[in-house]
């Protein structure tokens, strides 16, 4: 979402705010809380104790997604991965990424969502993404929404689909939900656009709609909202989901949604379902924070027998209990700001104090004495939520101790069944803390999850950190299918904050994440991908966020070349390359690249004398025997070959299978057309006697 995009939305009212209307369970979950679901297999854990079983595995694959643009924040951080991209989508911008981290396409968010062909053979198809044109007389027209916000994307692997989400119209009356289908796993071609009326009463808006999706549903949740005539706080009225059929959907078809009321459950998330043709679409979203010293995670499922479908609850999975959240304008801290060098010092109160001299840095950091703006850590709500080998696993943000008075947030994880029976139950969670340079206590703050597991079981939980003695860092945690029940890996950090944050809204929260994504790499069913945030070095202003990748598995696996990079990700995987150096950002490592300094990633070889032709312009075309220098041994050559023609289809994108006229010689075919003729000598004459400069 963009600058003050959700600063009345994302938080749900207390239980002591005078706009919550009634308890965030639904009426047919509170009648299970009295029946406790037998805990199996928890060993001799404490599920309210983080246990850690040794070190997370370092990552395989790690680069940069996308940074600030000065503008928006939080970025909403979102992606997920097909089988030969990913794709981030941010309050800022939709970005399409090769595994090894070069970027393919970037357009704005709005952009995406801006237009789509009206009439002809490819209706309904976005026009900006692919850049394809309206087809069959169709015409690119305005989609009609502005002002888009809360990004969402996910990939189904079973049916090599892409599905992205987002609202818009926030606090008006064309309020939308808006739905986008790839047509295919490739998320540079099209795109079906649909757009669902949020409420056709006119008097709410939908915030964060999120997508799941099983064999038979796709499914969209959303938070409604109503504004406050007088300008006041937006109230929150109901959670509302947007039912489709995946069959229809995947075939490009119109879309009429079942649209189901879901009552006061806040946040109620589906999940995404990696078990091959399971029909059924499960839903979570928190249960109770405290009810006895246990805490609760309600659990929902269509039930498609009944005509519409209707959202039925399934059970309550119990846990130890958790605090509501700390206060919104601050409750994670970060490192007191410092003098960052000669020129500037970074922010140390809301107003974004800097300085411009080592004179003012000094006064500042007197004036300052250590202190940091803390960061707004989000809420307890469900983040992320997975059905694999038929349970449902979930992660979320909790507030620590219990008692109503937190004092640090961590990340809590669930391995459950459907009914709600715990299989496993888990706690990323600085309790102790540690040491500062002062001798004083810090904790490490978690929060913003986002959790993956794979076709081994291992699972990876993506978060982020804070604490007092470090800026906002990118961290994960790691476990493998055969730890012990309940444990997590140490957590480990995926990229350290560089500077402080600041970024106030008009509420007076600093923000921070709103999301984060863990997946699986379906292309192996093996690395489990995470992109989360960190605070990004100062500048203009004090606060700019960036989002990093990483890829984790233990061991790594397809590593041919022995440089420490998996196949998946390697940009040479035949060549060591343990820099992984990419001079033109194709996504071709320069150790194996044809043309390391020009983009051409189709590595476009037509003569096969391993120079690309994208390297191939001028007096290099010319010189066809590769001497350094266009002289009577190239027009040699030329004449030899004259007149002779290719027969035999180019294999790939270059003539190296022999011809039936064996004078042929693709060098000189300096056109590129199959035959050596007086066009490819008009080439050759205007670069006679030139020497050959460069790579």
């Amino acid at each position: 979402m963009g600058l003050g995009s959700r600063e009345t939305s994302r938080r749900p009212p207390r239980s002591d705010s005078r706009i919550f209307r009634r308890s965030v369970l639904v009426a047919g979950v509170v009648a299970l809380a009295g029946a406790r679901p037998v805990v199996r297999d928890p060993g001799t854990i404490d599920p309210g104790v983080a246990v850690q079983s040794g070190a997370s595995p370092a990552f395989a694959c790690w680069f940069p997604a996308a940074v600030d643009d000065g503008a928006t924040f939080p970025p909403d951080t979102m992606a997920a991965v097909g089988l030969h991209h990913l794709v981030v989508t941010l309050s800022s911008i939709v970005r399409i990424q090769g595994k090894t981290g070069h970027v393919i396409r970037t357009v704005p968010l709005d952009t995406f969502w801006a237009s789509a062909c009206v009439g002809g053979t490819n209706a309904g198809t976005a026009c900006t993404l692919s850049g394809s044109e309206c087809l069959g007389g169709g015409t690119c027209q305005s989609f009609g929404v502005t002002g888009v916000f809360a990004p969402r994307i996910v990939y189904d692997p079973a049916h090599d689909r892409f599905l992205f989400t987002a609202a818009a119209g926030r606090r008006s009356a064309n309020a939308s939900v808006l739905l986008a289908v790839s047509h295919d796993g490739d998320p540079t071609g099209s795109w079906r656009l649909y757009r669902f009326d949020a409420d056709p009463a006119d008097l709410d808006w939908a915030d964060t709609p999120s997508p799941g999706y099983s064999d038979r549903f796709i499914a969209i949740s959303a938070n409604m909202f109503r504004p406050d005539p007088a300008g006041g706080e937006d109230t929150y009225q109901r959670t509302r989901v947007f039912l489709v059929d995946t069959t229809t959907a995947y075939a490009g078809g119109d879309l009429t949604p079942t649209v189901l009321d879901a009552g006061m459950t806040f946040a109620l998330v589906p999940a995404t379902t990696l078990d091959a043709g399971v029909g059924t679409l499960y839903f979570a979203a928190r249960g109770s924070r405290d009810i006895g010293g246990v805490g609760s995670l309600a659990l929902f499922a269509i039930d498609a027998s009944n005509s519409p479908p209707t959202l039925a609850p399934t059970g309550l999975a119990h846990g130890p209990a958790w605090s509501a959240p700390g206060p919104p304008e601050g409750f994670a801290p970060q490192q007191g700001t410092a003098c960052l060098g000669e020129e500037r010092c970074g922010a140390c109160t809301p107003s974004g104090m800097r300085c411009q001299t080592i004179q003012d840095c000094a006064a500042a950091d007197t004036a300052c004495s250590g202190a940091s703006q803390k960061i707004d850590p989000g809420d307890d709500r469900v983040s992320s939520l997975v059905y694999r080998y038929g349970h449902l696993w979930a992660a979320h943000t909790v507030f620590l101790p219990a008692g109503g008075a937190p004092e640090r947030s961590a990340v809590q994880w669930w391995e459950v069944a459907p009914d709600g029976t715990v299989f496993q139950q888990g706690l990323v969670d600085d309790a102790q803390g540690h040491l500062d340079p002062q001798g004083r206590v810090v904790h490490f703050f978690y929060a913003y999850p986002s959790l993956a597991v794979n076709g081994t079981r291992d699972a990876v939980l993506g978060f982020s950190r804070f604490s007092a003695d470090s800026f906002p860092s990118a961290a994960y945690a790691y476990r493998a299918g055969g730890d012990p029940a309940g444990s997590l890996r140490d957590p480990a950090v995926l990229f350290a904050g560089r500077g402080p944050y600041v970024r106030i809204d008009e509420r007076g929260r600093n923000r921070w994440g709103g999301s984060s994504a863990t997946v699986v790499d379906p292309s192996t069913d093996r690395e489990i991908w995470t992109i989360q945030e960190y605070a990004q070095p100062p500048g203009p202003l004090v606060g700019y966020w960036g989002t990093w990748w990483g890829a984790v598995t233990d061991p790594i696996l397809d590593d041919a070349d022995g440089d420490g990079h998996p196949a998946l990700c390697d940009n040479c995987p035949g060549v060591q390359n343990a820099d992984q150096l990419d001079s033109d950002g194709d996504g071709i490592g320069d150790a194996c690249d044809n043309c390391p300094f020009v983009r051409n990633s189709d590595q476009a070889d037509f003569d096969c004398d391993h120079i690309g032709d994208a390297c191939e312009t001028g007096a290099r075309l010319a010189d066809i025997d590769n001497s350094g220098r266009v002289d009577g041994f190239d027009l040699a050559l030329m004449g030899r070959a004259f007149g002779s023609h290719a027969d035999n289809p180019p294999q790939g994108m270059s003539y190296c299978l022999p011809q039936s006229d064996p004078r042929y010689d693709a060098r000189a075919d300096l056109d590129r057309d199959g035959t050596i003729d007086g066009f490819d000598l008009a080439l050759l004459a205007p670069q006679w006697g030139v020497t050959v400069v460069g790579p």
